[in-house]
């Protein structure tokens, strides 16, 4: 199952999380890259069923984002969703689509 383009009124960039090199004393930098182009997504203030999902698993939670089947992890990826970072708490995979928790940056 596919989302319908007439949903998906925003516009998501997935960022990667990007450690560097050690420097001197061992010590890394992580910055935050931008993996690939934008991609349409539909993002929505949090709905009561998610609220209740974040309680349960002891996440934050503000908006939920859909999106056509990205691969995405809470850990490695942050999306900027019309041009605001937002942390991603929670993933699930759908029949085709993806549904992403997140709270702001």
């Amino acid at each position: 199952m596919r989302l319908s383009p007439s949903l998906l009124t925003s516009r998501c960039q997935v960022f990667a999380q990007v450690k560097s090199p050690p420097d001197r004393l061992g010590q890394s930098v992580t910055t935050w890259q931008p993996q690939g182009e934008p991609v349409p997504c539909a993002a929505f203030p949090a709905s009561e069923k998610a609220l209740r999902r974040a309680q349960l698993i002891g996440v934050k939670v503000s908006k939920e984002v859909y999106m056509n089947g990205i691969d995405l992890s809470p850990t490695h990826n942050r999306l900027q969703i019309d041009g605001t970072m937002y942390a991603i708490t929670d993933v699930q995979e759908w029949d085709g689509f993806t549904v992403a928790l997140v709270v702001s940056a």
